[in-house]
């Protein structure tokens, strides 16, 4: 797990200094279920994850979202990250929150953008590889108000196909800005 992040300083109303920027490369690992979230209806779940990484300087992250995405129309092909006969889906909704253990404050976001190659047959073992974009929506605590976006590219590792579901374990890097409006 990789972490990095630094500071740019800003002024407040009072001339006191103030931490307002925060430069995000991180990445995070965890785990995943289909949820009986289905938005448009199409009988394909939102996918509910949850995962945990390290930000240095804000401390232990811990990271939840629940997004649904769709097959293109057309059909798009592609190969998996391990070898095997993959599909294009794309994003129809997603919500983020990335949780700071230490103080409890939140940082909410919206996924713009989530492409993966998920394969035709979905079986333990399968792999399936995403990459998009996040942005941030505000948040609790000193995130209240916060804007800002961030890359992101993973895979994901499906553990148990079932019928009724699918268990996943995952990881992905993040990296962008977060600006901290107070």
């Amino acid at each position: 797990m990789i972490a990095l992040l630094s500071f740019a300083s800003g002024c407040d109303e009072g001339g006191h200094a103030r931490e307002n920027r925060v430069m995000v490369d991180t990445l995070f690992s965890g785990s995943g279920t289909e949820t009986t979230i289905d938005t448009n209806g199409d009988g394909i779940m939102a996918l509910f994850v949850t995962a945990h990484g390290r930000i240095e300087g804000l401390g232990e992250i811990n990271f939840t979202e629940a997004a649904e995405t769709q097959p293109t129309e057309p059909v798009v092909s592609c190969t998996t990250p391990n070898g095997g006969e993959g599909q294009i889906y794309e994003l129809v909704t997603g919500r983020l929150s990335l949780q700071v253990e230490n103080s409890g404050d939140i940082i909410t976001g919206e996924f713009l953008s989530d492409r993966q190659c998920f394969p035709v047959d979905p079986q333990a073992d399968s792999e399936v590889s995403f990459e998009g974009q996040w942005i941030v929506t505000g948040g609790t605590g000193k995130f209240s108000n916060s804007t800002g976006a961030a890359d992101f590219k993973g895979s994901a590792r499906i553990l148990l196909s079932h019928p009724t579901g699918i268990f996943v374990i995952a990881g992905s890097e993040h990296r962008g800005v977060i600006e901290i409006n107070q």
